[in-house]
């Protein structure tokens, strides 16, 4: 993580102090392979605010064309009257923050985060730089498990539901019906037995065999 010579001791503390950053119109710069990520981070409403009166934001911005991920920071959320002005700015309305945040993301392809304080992005920064440093991201490819009972056990019927919600147009009043009706999935592996299973890297014994008895009934297991 290269950090700023100008930003806090706090942050300069996560990483190496480099004027890289600044090249790249950011705070701060991820380097993680052939990947960049640049973090601008302001306080909100002054630092940000300024930034826009004398031009210096869209000077960073331009800087930050190259780079693979853009990120800005936003510390404090401000205070707004009832009728969505920024207090201490005058007339400047939620409906302009919102077209700012519009025109980051989808014109400079910038995304906006908000903290309430340094602490949080520090934390921010720190998360970042562990999911940065994964080749794959699979966090969002995996739906929850069935639901489980006071003892942690799955139900065998939470199982076959489970398994037939994942199935287009099958909720859960459908996957209930559907165990009502059959007793179990009506659903069968076209593999021989559960030890052609285990020919999948990854899948060992005990996987196996409970895959098997999700589909079919676990005397035939062998």
């Amino acid at each position: 993580m290269l950090i700023s010579g100008s930003e806090p001791e706090r942050l300069k503390a996560l990483g190496t102090v480099s004027g890289a950053s600044e090249r790249y119109g950011c705070d701060i710069l991820l380097t993680v392979g052939k990947q960049l990520t640049g973090i601008q981070r302001k306080k909100f409403p002054e630092d940000f605010m300024s930034s826009l009166a004398d031009g210096r934001l869209m000077t960073q911005l331009q800087k930050m064309g190259p780079l693979h991920r853009k990120l800005l920071v936003l510390e404090g959320y401000g205070q707004w009257t009832l009728d969505g002005e920024l207090v201490g700015m005058r007339a400047f309305t939620k409906h302009q923050m919102f077209g700012l945040i519009f025109s980051l993301a989808f014109e400079f392809g910038v995304e906006v985060l908000r903290v309430k304080d340094m602490a949080e992005t520090i934390d921010l920064l720190e998360e970042l730089e562990i999911w940065a440093g994964k080749e794959k991201h699979t966090s969002l490819l995996s739906r929850p498990g069935p639901p489980k009972d006071g003892w942690g056990r799955e139900a065998d019927d939470a199982r076959g539901m489970h398994i037939l919600q994942g199935f287009p147009g099958i909720g859960p009043n459908t996957a209930a019906a559907i165990i009502t009706q059959f007793g179990r999935v009506p659903l069968e592996w076209t593999v021989k037995n559960a030890d052609e299973l285990q020919s999948v890297p990854g899948i060992g014994k005990g996987r196996a065999n409970k895959l098997w008895e999700a589909l079919n009934d676990p005397k035939t297991k062998s």
